[in-house]
């Protein structure tokens, strides 16, 4: 009995000291805020085909979600978690996730992180249950498990009518593209230009719209429906070997995936192809860090890597971090920033979210290197003016420095005004020129001085020099053609009876009597040819002149005037050559003898632009002395003359400009209707024809002296 009572007593201490540990337990988790996670399962879900995980705990969860670059992974990460007894890999390899990869947040603010391994690439759609959060997703592969007992047997599955959805999956390190039906397809399958493979399914229509699918080797797929068929255009990297099968209302074409240790290779050879968008809003001045570099201006681009972000009262200091991992930036985030966010954002820039946030919380960032750090605005705000208090105070109380800074290709007087306007000379700074020497002599703080040195070592630099060369061509051509004849005829039937001219001057050459046509061509030495033909009786009763007359001539002359001058960018340079006519002119005065120019002249002025081409003002000139026309003895003065302003680049020779004149003239000389006649008129008049061209084309070859 004693010791019946005794086993009693203990085994109820025992139960007192168990409950008492289970209180502690339970009350120091209560203290820390900490939840714990009590499982994490993966169901599917026959009704609509979806994979579900389950992450159960003994609370409420906080959590955010972020899918990076790679479509097979997710993250979520939980606040104020511990994960109790999962904190090992946990292998799935069904439903289509892979695995789940638990880890610890340490830090400030504590929880708890797991990687999903997917598949599939799925698009998760957070809920919360009470006590668990699930995280569901579309997945083919659960579709294909569910009804592979049904189809095995279904030989007799009808047609397809409609497309119902389109996946990509990776399976046993192959990239499949599935088409589900509502039935059985017969598709049509054939390779294009340009690494496409055409897919057309006869008799069907789509319901899937856009798609954007990326996992090499396929790039892009598109759909579109014609009258008769489906066609779906898969692009793909270089001629990517394809095996096609078929299962119940299934199409699947299969692709060998790219290894992961070759897709930084593919991303590079794809990414002249992709077509890059970006982002711009306004947003303050801090500087955006991609790749070492900072973007700065009213307008932003958003360069960093998309991301995909469901956070629920998620903790700053936890956003931050994701945003760190993400973009590869350290970021210190001031002891300051506290608070909760709530946000989804599918598909954006990191750097893009990270503003958006900074903004909700009047919140600004500082950017040095690949160092971001985040501060409340009133605190940068602070720093920047008691930073700015403490240069004024060392520039009131710093040693004045002398220096002298020689100026070798600028103008002294220039060199000052600009450091005048720049505004970096302090109130006690003294600045001053010696124009003997070329230099300027500046006393300020030691602090000032560099920037002195930078202002001037960028103003202080050689003008460069342009050789313009130009080209004035004129050709002339000039063709003259004519024909005449002179004819005349004695005719004496009786003595009493004479038929002959006598109203025509000149005559015949070879009897002498008067010409009853005299229209002669211009022929003469050196010029033209004749031919004549005579007759007379041997009685002097009758007599016979014709005489032909024929003279054609052409010419053609090139001249070319090539001017050629060098000067300095922005300077005006003159070259001419020519001469000055003399001419008299009478006033009160009396006689004055005056000139007037004659001349072959070139002005220019090169601007070198910032790029490398120059912009010219030129006018070029070419005047003569025309001494066929005169007046009072004093020539014509024949004008040619171009004036404009062109932008060419460097070496290059542009045509600026060309006049084309043609001068047709024809006349006829001949006797009044007879020269009418057909064919027997020519016995009664002259023709001649005269045609004259001229060109003229201005090059202009501008070169930079370097």
């Amino acid at each position: 009995m004693i010791f019946r009572r005794t086993r009693l007593f203990f085994m109820l201490i025992f139960i007192i000291y168990f409950a008492v540990s289970l209180q502690t337990v339970q009350l120091k988790a209560q203290q820390s805020g900490q939840s714990r996670i009590t499982g994490i399962n993966v169901n599917v879900n026959e009704v609509n085909n979806t994979t579900e995980i389950q992450i159960e705990s003994d609370s409420p969860l906080s959590y955010t979600i972020y899918k990076p670059a790679d479509p097979y992974r997710v993250i979520v990460e939980l606040q104020e978690v511990d994960l109790g007894e999962f904190k090992d890999k946990i292998v799935f390899d069904r439903a289509g996730v892979m695995e789940i990869v638990p880890s610890a947040i340490e830090g400030s603010a504590k929880g708890a992180k797991l990687e999903i391994i997917l598949s599939v690439p799925a698009d998760i759609k957070p809920v919360q249950r009470d006590k668990t959060l699930v995280l569901a997703f579309y997945n083919p592969e659960a579709e294909g498990t569910v009804v592979a007992s049904a189809v095995e047997g279904a030989e007799g599955i009808g047609s397809a009518t409609v497309i119902e959805n389109i996946e990509l999956a990776r399976a046993y390190g192959k990239i499949q593209v599935v088409i589900t039906g509502d039935g059985k397809m017969s598709p049509e399958i054939f390779r294009a230009e340009n690494n496409r493979l055409i897919v057309d399914i006869p008799g069907v229509s789509s319901k899937v719209g856009s798609l954007k699918m990326y996992d090499p080797p396929v790039l892009g797929l598109r759909v579109g429906e014609q009258p008769d068929k489906t066609r779906i255009v898969i692009d793909l990297l270089d001629s990517a070997k394809h095996s096609v099968s078929e299962e119940g209302n299934q199409v699947i074409l299969s692709f060998v995936a790219i290894p992961e240790a070759e897709m930084e290779q593919v991303a590079a050879r794809t990414e002249k192809k992709a077509d890059i968008s970006v982002a711009a809003g306004a947003c303050d001045s801090a500087g955006t860090i991609y790749e070492g570099r900072i973007y700065r201006g009213k307008s932003k681009k958003y360069y960093g890597e998309k991301i995909s972000i469901d956070f629920q009262d998620a903790d700053l200091i936890h956003i931050f971090r994701l945003i760190a991992d993400v973009s590869g930036c350290n970021i210190v985030v001031s002891p300051m920033v506290k608070g909760k966010f709530s946000m989804k954002l599918a598909n954006v820039p990191w750097d893009q979210a990270l503003d958006v946030i900074l903004r909700n919380y009047t919140l600004s960032k500082t950017v040095e290197d690949n160092i971001i750090r985040i501060a409340p605005t009133s605190v940068l705000v602070r720093e920047e003016e008691e930073i700015a208090k403490a240069k004024e105070a060392q520039e009131k109380s710093g040693d004045l420095i002398t220096k002298i800074y020689p100026i070798n290709y600028a103008d002294v007087e220039d060199i000052k005004k600009a450091i005048d306007d720049a505004g970096i000379l302090t109130k006690r700074g003294f600045l001053s020129t010696d124009e003997r020497t070329s230099s300027l002599i500046i006393k300020d703080v030691e602090d000032r001085h560099p920037q002195y040195e930078e202002l001037i070592s960028s103003l202080d630099k050689a003008t460069p020099q342009v050789a313009i060369e130009a080209k004035i061509v004129e050709v002339t051509t000039n063709f003259t053609h004519e024909f005449g004849i002179q004819w005349g005829v004695l005719w004496q039937p009786t003595p009493e009876t004479r038929v002959s001219s006598t109203a025509t001057d000149g005559s015949g050459f070879f009897s002498g009597n008067p010409l009853v046509v005299n229209l002669p061509a211009a022929a003469g030495a050196g010029s033209g040819a004749t031919l004549g033909f005579g007759y007379i009786s041997a009685n002097d009763l009758r007599a016979l002149d014709l005489q032909l007359s024929a003279m054609e001539s052409s010419g053609k002359g090139k001249i070319i005037s090539n001017p050629r001058i060098i000067t300095m960018d922005n300077h005006q340079a003159t070259i001419q050559q020519g001469k000055s006519i003399p001419y008299q002119s009478v006033s009160s005065s009396g006689t004055q003898t005056q000139f007037v120019d004659a001349n072959l002249e070139l002005t220019v002025t090169p601007h070198i632009t910032p790029e490398g081409t120059i912009v010219m003002d030129i006018n070029t000139k070419k005047n003569e002395a025309d001494f066929s026309q005169t007046v009072n003895n004093v020539p014509t003065i024949d004008t040619k003359e171009a004036k404009s302003q062109v932008l060419i680049k460097d070496g290059d020779t542009l045509v600026m400009g060309g006049i084309f004149k043609t001068n047709i003239s024809s006349s006829v000389a001949s006797v009044p209707l007879l020269g009418k006649i057909p064919i027997l008129g020519w016995l009664f008049k002259k023709e001649k024809e005269i045609k004259d061209t001229t060109e003229l084309l201005i090059f202009i070859t501008p070169r930079m002296i370097k």
